[in-house]
């Protein structure tokens, strides 16, 4: 009973298999000349006696493809043809047999199929392996044996078979089969026996092949340059690249990170330098560039990345290098970067000073204020946090008299509390804080 359950099993699982098996062989089959002469590679291997070899790969492709597990009495049933005999007759049996052939890359077991259409599809689809021109003979459909004719063809590297295509089939033309064979040749005398599409060959032939020497005869010659110069790399292809010269060399500088290709841009060499500078993490290359802008990104940029604050020296301007340094004092909480900073004396801000109490209220310790130098600085920063905290007690560490007294007056108005006022010294401040803290 178990057994006949088995059997029961495989003869609906076996067909579903060898479906999946055919679609995946063609479906790979089609992805490349590469594919497409491994594939005959492997056919001569298969003739010489190792079809379960091959039959394995194609499960593994299978349940790679669908996360499937194919039970293993499946894969090997379906290593013999005779499992299909077992489904009686029908579509069934045909469909099982243009499968199978599929899968055994073997166009002999077409001529088990009753079914015209799926004889057809058997041949047509087997071609794909096969170098043997008399099977497209055997194909009644017009379609199936164009594409067995341009399958045949490529496989044999052999042009003339490419007339036998009827040139009904509206997908399948006779000249795109001279451009396969032309490429599988690498030949592009090929491309001057054509008729049509010459220069559509010549294109294919020279971005295939990656040889720039072809693109004079292609079409859109500037874009074929551009496309091989790309392919390869090599800039001197770009050089005949017309209107998309200065996007080959810049895409090649950046692929490369030659930041000397970059000599050869009209247009965004500065950019180019500032990328490659970044990406290498290498400061030298941002003083290739003559934009002080772009210089001055460079620089920081790097100096960010690599933790460096000794590239804030190199910064061109004033309020860069200010920029850079607060950067770094931020960063590390660290005032002593806020030393390095200067003002400017055309601004209103005082940049030191904003610097200390950044860190200040970053880190909640008041008595960073006092490791200035500058009184302005020290007082601007304790008078800050105090107005901030509402704290009248850091007025007394304000060194500038001015700005201690705003700073009792301040807090006093703010939080109604006129016995601050006394410990103003200018009469006038004191009156305005003694009128608005009642």
């Amino acid at each position: 009973m178990d057994e006949r359950k088995t059997n029961f099993h495989l003869l609906f699982a076996i067909p579903i298999v060898l479906f999946l098996a055919g679609t995946l062989v063609l479906i790979f089959a089609n992805n490349s000349e590469n594919v497409k002469e491994a594939t005959n590679t492997r056919q001569t291997s298969t003739q010489a006696g190792t079809p379960s070899s091959q039959s394995q790969d194609i499960f593994e492709e299978i349940e790679e493809k669908t996360g499937a597990e194919i039970p293993e009495e499946v894969k090997e049933a379906a290593k013999d043809a005779s499992i299909c005999e077992k489904l009686g007759g029908g579509l069934a049996r045909d469909e099982c047999y243009k499968n199978h052939a599929t899968l055994k890359k073997d166009p002999s077991l077409c001529e088990k199929i009753q079914n015209q259409t799926y004889k057809n599809q058997c041949y047509s689809h087997t071609s794909k392996f096969s170098s043997d021109p008399s099977i497209c003979d055997k194909i009644t459909s017009t379609a199936e044996k164009d594409r067995c004719y341009k399958n045949i063809a490529f496989n044999k590297k052999d042009v003339s078979i490419c007339d036998k295509i009827s040139g009904n089939t509206e997908y399948i033309k006779k000249w795109d089969c001279y451009k396969d064979v032309a490429k599988a040749k690498k030949d592009p005398a090929i491309c001057d026996m054509m008729e049509e599409q010459r220069e559509d060959c010549y294109y294919d032939l020279a971005t295939t092949l990656n040889d720039a020497s072809l693109c004079s005869q292609s079409k859109s010659p500037d874009y074929c340059y551009y496309t091989v110069a790309i392919n390869t790399l090599d800039p001197a292809s770009c050089e005949n690249s017309g209107n998309w010269k200065q996007k080959c060399y810049e895409e090649i500088a950046l692929t490369k990170k030659d930041y000397s290709i970059c000599e050869k841009l009209e247009l965004r060499k500065e950019n180019c330098y500032e990328q490659i500078a970044s990406e290498m993490n290498d400061p030298s290359i941002c003083g290739k560039a003559s934009e002080e802008r772009v210089r001055d990104s460079c620089y920081l940029k790097i100096a960010t990345t690599k933790e460096d604050p000794s590239l804030c020296e190199k910064l061109s301007t004033t309020a860069t290098t200010n920029s850079c340094y607060s950067t770094f004092a931020y960063k590390f909480k660290d005032v002593s970067f806020c030393e390095k900073v200067v003002d400017i004396p055309t601004s209103q801000r005082n940049e030191k000073a904003e610097c200390y109490i950044s860190i200040v209220l970053e880190v909640g310790d008041t008595s960073l204020c006092s490791k200035s130098s500058d009184a302005d600085v020290v007082s601007l920063c304790y008078y800050k946090i105090a107005i901030k905290n509402k704290d009248a007690s850091l007025c007394a560490h304000v060194i500038v008299q001015e700005i201690k007294d705003d700073c009792y007056k301040d807090i006093a108005v703010n939080i109604d509390d006129p016995s601050l006022c006394d410990n103003i010294q200018d009469k006038a401040k004191k009156e305005f804080c003694l009128k608005y803290s009642k």
